[in-house]
């Protein structure tokens, strides 16, 4: 059952934005050690689960399995499970820094969208009134 929330699609930009955000944090973290001896850059794989939800999520009446899902999604994210050291790498700045900027572009975009959303259901309660 769709509520005014946004259901499944709710759930879904909020895990894509939690994931960004840990994705944020292990390239700030692999730029902050780019000097380290011995480090190995951290990059984060989420984006098979992701559309793999998200393909998912068009089917019918499976609203409930994809709120399980969605849960099981958060939890690997949360717990480290979706982050891989590139083992015998060493980290490049610059692929570091256009990693940062397209992850903030990405983020910006889902903010954008959810932006939008609420000015459409803002407008919807309103009668297109303030």
């Amino acid at each position: 059952m769709m509520d005014i929330t946004g259901g499944i699609t709710s759930f879904l930009v909020h895990s894509a934005l939690d994931a960004l955000t840990s994705r944020q944090k292990v390239i700030a973290n692999n730029i902050a050690n780019a000097n380290t001896t011995g480090f190995s850059p951290i990059r984060m794989a989420f984006e098979q689960q992701l559309q793999h939800l998200a393909s998912l999520s068009v089917q019918p009446n499976i609203e409930s399995t994809l709120v399980r899902k969605f849960g099981d999604f958060e939890h690997d994210l949360l717990n480290g499970r979706m982050a891989q050291t590139e083992k015998g790498k060493s980290v490049e700045l610059d692929v570091e820094m256009a990693r940062l900027t397209d992850n903030l572009i990405r983020y910006q975009a889902l903010l954008e969208g959810m932006s939008k959303r609420t000015a459409v259901l803002k407008m919807a309660v309103t009668g297109g009134r303030g």
